[in-house]
């Protein structure tokens, strides 16, 4: 059984992090069209390659990932409403809404976390393949 802590890689889940801030920054805030559940999965599949241990690993880290780039950018929605001059009253109201985009955020980046890892080891098998085939002189 392994430990969790030795489980996390703090290294992609930052860069998947970051993956996911920028393409909520330039997707939502500068051009108008939310590509942020996508974005989720892109990182979750980018954290699952990048960690490759095994599938607990990868949904794990996808896992941390969705929480802290869900909290950033639901952060960064709330700042943006409030400077367009929505009232502090009406944000609480969308509070649960908030709380629901981070629960389905969160599950994309464990989904895609699962499929990284997937990918990752497809291309370890195949790898190994390739170099089973390669011809000794």
């Amino acid at each position: 059984m392994t430990n969790i802590k030795e489980m996390i890689r703090w290294r992609p889940v930052i860069i998947s992090t970051a993956i996911i801030v920028a393409i909520y920054f330039v997707s939502d805030m500068l051009s108008g069209q939310s590509l942020l559940f996508s974005g989720f999965l892109l990182a979750g599949i980018a954290v699952g390659f990048m960690v490759g241990e095994d599938v607990k690993a990868g949904v794990l880290n996808g896992a941390i990932t969705g929480v802290i780039a869900g909290i950033i950018t639901t952060i960064m929605l709330v700042i943006y409403l409030l400077i367009e001059g929505l009232s502090a009253s009406v944000m609480g109201s969308i509070g649960g809404t908030l709380a629901m985009y981070i629960a389905v955020e969160i599950v994309i980046a464990i989904v895609g976390g699962a499929i990284g890892f997937f990918i990752n080891s497809e291309t370890e098998f195949a790898n190994e393949d390739d170099e089973s085939e390669v011809p000794e002189n």
